[in-house]
Order: C-alpha cells, then structure tokens, then sequence
C-alpha cells in the first residue's frame, strides 16, 4: 500500500526514487506550510500603472509609487511621515507629494559679517580709512605709513609710524588730513575728544641702565586735541553707557635730546548720520628741532568711543557662523566661521551678510550659533537665535541671550551624489553604499552622512540586509558582518568564505536574517556570519542554470521567493519559493513571472510586479485558488502489482478542478475525481513503479492507495 499524509515540495539535487517520504518529483502552487496539500491563492490585481517600472512601493494610505529603476525605499526615522529613496540619481527624500534631493544646502565660505552694533567709527590718515577697533593694522598708499589701533574701554590709540620718517611737511600734511568718520545703523550721541598725545623723530638717544643706546626723541602732550560733536539719527535713543575716558599722561619723556615740536588748530567739527568724513586739525606746524631728522611716529588718542569697551580684564574673543534649516528641520553644515569681534560686557554685536539659500529645497529657516570657551579653554558654537530666511542682520544683545545647545552639524555631510542601497537599522540610523564605501547616516537625521562613519571594504559593495543591530555588508567577495549600536561604533568583520552576491535585486530581509543569491547557491547571513544554505536543494551544475544574476527576490511567511530568467531559448521567466525552515529545505514552483516584489511588513502582505506595469497580491486571501500540481515520488514494488482501490481525503469546498492521477511505470493508468470515499480502480495493466499525481484547486489531505477496502479503511483511521 502506498499512503501519503504529508506533502512537501521539489529537492531537485535529489533523484526523484531517492526522495525522501512526503517529497515531490514536481509541485506547482501548492502552499505546503500545514502539512496538507494547499493551493495557493490566485494573485489579485491591485493597480496597473501607467508607465513600465521596476521598483514598486506601497504607501500607507494604499496609493502606489514605482520607478523605472533599481530603487530603494526606507520609511525615516522621524515623526513626520517620511520616504528617503536612493537609486532614483542623487539620494531623495519625499514628504508628502513632495520630492527633493536629500542634501541639503549650506552656506559654506559665506561667512557672516560682525561688528559691534550701533555704529562703526572711522579714522582716516594719509587718505586711508581704518575702523577704530582693537587689532586692527593697514599700510596707506600714500606715504606708506603703518596705522596700528589698540582700544581700551572707550579709548582708542592709533599709532601711525613709518620705518624711515616723514619730513616734518610730509607730517604736517598728515596730520592736516587726519579726519572722523561714523557708520553704522544708529549713530550714538556724544563727543569724542581726539588729541595728539606723542610725536616721536629720529633723533637722540636714551641709554639703558648698560649704556646702550635705544629710544628716539619724543615728545607727549596733553592739550594738543579737537572736540568732535556726533549727533545721533534722529528718534534713535542712545543705548551705550559709556566708561569714563581713560588718563592721559603729561610730559617729556626725559633723557631725550631736543624732542619735536607741533601745534595745531583744533577744529571742533560736527558729525551727523551720512556725512563725509570730517577734518579735525588745520594749520599743523612741526619742528624736528635738529636738522635732517623725520617723525618717525605720531600717537593720536580718541575717547569717548560708542562701542569700543574692550576691558582687559572681561574681554572675549567671539565669533559666529550659521546654518540653513529646511521646513522639514533639517539642518546644514555651518558656514564658514565668522572674523572675531572683541567684544567687552556693556556691547551688543551685529551679525549681518546671510548667504540667500537656493530655492527647491524648503530651506526657510537661518539658525545662528556664537563662539564659547569653557574654562578648560575648549571652543564651542552654540545656538542663539533661529529667524526667517531672508531676514538682513541680527542684533546680538551678548549679555542678555544665553547660550542654548551646541551646533550639532558641524561635521554633518552631504549624502553622495551616487549613494545606493539605502538600509534601515535601529536607533534612528540608516546605511547605504557607495563603491566600496559603506555609509552611515547621522543617527534621527537622514540628511546628514558625516564622512567620518564611513568604512572601506576591500570589494565592491553589492548591496545591504540590516537585521537587528547587525548590518550585512554583500561584496563582489566575501561578506562583512558590521555591527554596532551608533555610526561610531560600528566595527567590521569580513567573513571567510568565498559567497559573494551576484545580484543586488535577490538580497532579502528575512527577519532575523539576510538572504542572497551567490555562485554556489542561496546563503544565508545573520549576526554569526554567512552560510550556503541550498546545498542540499541544487548541485552547482543545476543551481547555475537558473541564471542568479537575473534573480528578483523576496519573502512570504519566511520562505524566500525567487524569480529569474530560467534555462533555454527563448528565455522565460520563471518564478519559485523556497522554503528554508526545516533540516530539509525545498522547493515550489509558481505560474507567475515577477520582475520586482514589495513585501509590505505593517500587514504582511507580498505584492509583485508583473509584465513591468500589473500590480498583484501575492496569495490574496480573498482570491480563488490556484490550480496546483503535485506529483509523488516513483513507488518501487518488488514485483508488479494492480494496486485496485484508493481513498482520497479533500476539502469538499474549494475550486473547479480535482484529478488524482494514477502513474504505472511512466504511463498513466487511472484518473480519479472523487474523494473522501474509497474508490475501485478498475483493472488495466500491472506495474511495478507507481507515481501519484494531484492536479486540484481543493486542499487535499491524504491519498491511499493498495489493494483492499479493510486495508485503505485502516490507513485512513
């Protein structure tokens, strides 16, 4: 008697008289995952699309998106709902209906412009203008003179020298010129009193306490000076308290030998918003006393200044950058560092000169970060202000604005233009690849792929397949296992077994592993490394004649998918499942031909692209069933036999076909369309191998076949 109560699929590396119990020379659409003999479902129709595709994606709402290419689709890591997609030219994210090249702009050497806020103010000697602020130095064209200017509190000293000396003409001429200048967006009121406080020649000589000779005459005065009335826009209230001017110092200095003489006509002027630079000295007389010697140095000292509190002793250096920030809160990297600005408690700093982002990419926001350094003498930038694109300066108010969180994007870089194979991870993170680079992004920021998370392989990356904190690294090679639990973790491992993968399309997410078509057949690859699991399915004679490179996989309750381009000409595709579950895996062939698959995990549903536009369900619940067939193993009786009764248990609900075929020594002998009863073969021929075909659309249970009532009724109990 022959009795089947168990159906499995297809080991093709198997001679079909060698199979082991329950297996199958051939099985066609059954889903043989309860034991019994299941048709699967016919596919349902979803969607035809418009144009031909190769990669489909389903949205929540139930709408479809497709792309004639190689795509990969991850939902992000974010609150709003997000799709970031790589294959489709430059690495994309889509919100909405909208879609945008996921780099996001910066502002890069366009650094912002700082000066201390309310006004500039300006001297200007030997026709060359120089802002009044600590540090500053230039050379004019002119006569070549050096205009150095160092600022205390509201004090500014501006030193001007020449390496050889003026003629006291050149001189008086220099000091006639000499004239003050305001800008700014409100000038503060006040006077500024401006005096000549040092004339230095070439002359005489001071001995040290060696006698060596140093110094040069010099000359200081204390009333050699102008009054300069600056008179505030008008409505503009003045904001400033202004220190007390620092203390001049009166006198020769002693031991010089016939210092210079000058004296000049103050002229008072007034200063008012918009006007020309206004001259402060008229009718300069300067005498070198001796013959032949040069001014080599005049000292000019202003007090009085609206923002030039530069204390010592609370004086900081700071500095400013800014980043664009997108409607979706993405942020760029940082724009060049501004100049330093010294600045004093008492001063505000404005910020100005805000690169104008490009258009198409969302950015609406500029965040602005300050300089801090810590008392371990580290320098941060940290947040002070967000305010509108477009928006022309901001008024830093130091004392008042505290420092909020430091800059997160300083080292947050673009995606590469030729980034691929976009894999979603834990922890917010996200890897692709690109050549034999394999990419990180910025944990929660998809946007951000800082260069310093990269890790080189030694091949060409052919693709990815994350499962839990695990990420398979597939190459032209041998696989890398990369694990870790944030991008500065990450450590690489390669695997030592030759399995490269030949087909980016056949990498599938089986949970809690990968699954890749290799040379030698279907590997597996989790947390432990990569193993060929097919092995015992296919010889590599018959695993090469299913064209690996042509695969397009996916996975159904665990069982991985495959359709390739099968042996022959003309070539056809073909489509089967494999189950790796058990000891013994197998195999199920389909009628169906995909080109792409999405297997969507929130409802555990497969879905396939057919004829490159037909959208299909997988096994639609709702869907008829498929006809099915499958076909035992070969029988072998010692002697031949007319087995003369059989009993077929089925599902009395199901489709329109059902025929159990009864095969004698390779020709069919009976044909039976009735079950759950015992049923009489009438006699043809003796055989001495017996196969059992099943061609159905109702599940079928058991079949029984021998030579007796009391023997099938007994098997069937």
């Amino acid at each position: 008697m022959i009795g089947l109560t168990t159906f499995l699929g297809e080991i093709p590396r198997v001679s079909p008289r060698l199979l082991p119990d329950g297996f199958a020379q051939r099985s066609v659409n059954a889903k043989l995952e309860r034991g019994a003999l299941t048709p699967f479902r016919k596919p349902a129709l979803h969607q035809t699309l418009g144009a031909d595709a190769k990669t489909i994606y389903r949205l929540e709402s139930g709408a479809w998106l497709s792309w004639n290419a190689d795509v990969d689709v991850v939902p992000g890591p974010v609150a709003a709902d997000r799709l970031y997609i790589t294959g489709d030219g430059a690495p994309k994210v889509r919100f909405g209906s909208t879609t945008w090249d996921l780099a996001v702009p910066h502002p890069g050497n366009a650094r912002p412009t700082v000066g201390l806020r309310g006004m500039n103010e300006f001297i200007t000697a030997d026709s060359t203008e120089i802002l009044l602020a600590h540090g500053r130095t230039n050379t004019s064209a002119g006569l070549g003179v050096t205009i150095s200017i160092s600022v205390q509190f509201n004090t500014a000293t501006v030193s001007i020298t020449h390496p050889t000396g003026l003629t006291t003409a050149q001189a008086q001429t220099l000091v006639n010129g000499l004239r003050y200048r305001a800008g700014g967006t409100a000038l503060v009121s006040g006077q500024r009193t401006v005096r000549i406080i040092r004339i230095k020649d070439n002359g005489g000589q001071t001995l040290d306490a060696n006698r060596n000779k140093i110094g040069s005459d010099t000359r200081t005065m204390d009333d050699v000076g102008t009054i300069v009335t600056v008179i505030g826009t008008a409505g503009t209230p003045d904001p400033y308290t202004l220190p007390p001017a620092a203390p001049q110092s009166g006198g020769n200095v002693s031991g010089q030998n016939d210092p210079p003489t000058l004296t000049t006509t103050g002229l008072n002027p007034s200063y008012s918003a918009g006007d020309a630079a206004v001259a402060m000295f008229s009718g300069t007389a300067i005498d070198t006393v001796e013959a032949s010697q040069t001014i080599i140095q005049l000292d000019v000292q202003i007090e009085g200044l609206a923002n030039a509190i530069i204390d010592p002793n609370t004086m900081q250096s700071i500095t400013y950058a800014y980043t664009w920030v997108t409607s979706l809160d993405e942020e760029s990297l940082p724009s060049w560092i501004s100049a330093q600005v010294l600045w004093s408690p008492g001063q505000n700093v404005r910020v100005s000169n805000f690169a104008t982002p490009p258009s198409g990419r969302g950015i609406d926001t500029i965040r602005l970060y300050r300089s801090n350094t810590s008392a371990s003498g580290i320098t941060d930038l940290y947040l002070i202000a967000e305010f509108p694109v477009g928006t022309g300066f901001f008024d830093d108010t130091v004392d008042e604005i505290p420092l909020q969180e430091p800059l997160p994007s300083l080292e947050w870089d673009q995606p590469p233009a030729g980034l691929t194979g976009l894999t979603a991870m834990p922890n917010g993170m996200m890897a692709a690849f690109a050549g034999r680079e394999v990419y990180f992004c910025e944990p929660y920021h998809p946007h951000a792929w800082p260069s310093k998370y990269v890790i080189t392989v030694d091949a060409a990356v052919v693709g990815l397949v994350a499962f839990g904190s695990t990420l398979a690294v597939l190459t032209t090679r041998q696989p890398y296992i990369v694990q870790g639990t944030h991008p500065s973790t990450m450590a690489s491992e390669k695997a030592e077994v030759d399995l490269p993968c030949l087909a980016k399309r056949s990498i599938v997410d089986m949970g809690y592993f990968g699954a890749y078509a290799s040379t030698e057949g279907i590997v597996t690859v989790d947390n432990q490394g990569a193993r060929l699991v097919s092995q015992k399915l296919w010889t590599q004679e018959q695993w090469r004649l299913l064209g690996a490179t042509t695969m397009v996989c996916g996975q159904h309750n665990g069982r991985y998918i495959m359709s390739y381009d099968g042996p022959g000409a003309p070539l056809q595709r073909r489509c089967a499942v494999v189950d790796l579950t058990g000891d013994q895996p197998y195999v199920v062939q389909t009628d169906w031909t995909p080109d792409s698959f999405f297997y969507h995990r929130g409802v555990g549903k497969l879905f396939f692209l057919q004829e490159r536009r037909a959208i299909y369900e997988f096994d639609a619940p709702a869907g008829a069933y498929a006809t099915m067939v499958w076909r035992s193993k070969p029988f072998v009786s010692p002697s031949f036999t007319a087995l003369s009764r059989i009993r077929i248990d089925a599902a009395d609900a199901g489709g329109s076909v059902f025929e159990v075929r009864i095969i004698g020594d390779g020709l069919q002998v009976h044909a039976v369309t009735a079950k759950n009863r015992i049923v009489t073969l009438p006699a043809k021929r003796m055989s001495r191998v017996y196969e059992i075909e099943v061609v159905s659309d109702f599940e079928v249970f058991g079949i029984w076949l021998g030579n007796s009532v009391e023997e099938l009724a007994a098997a069937a109990a």
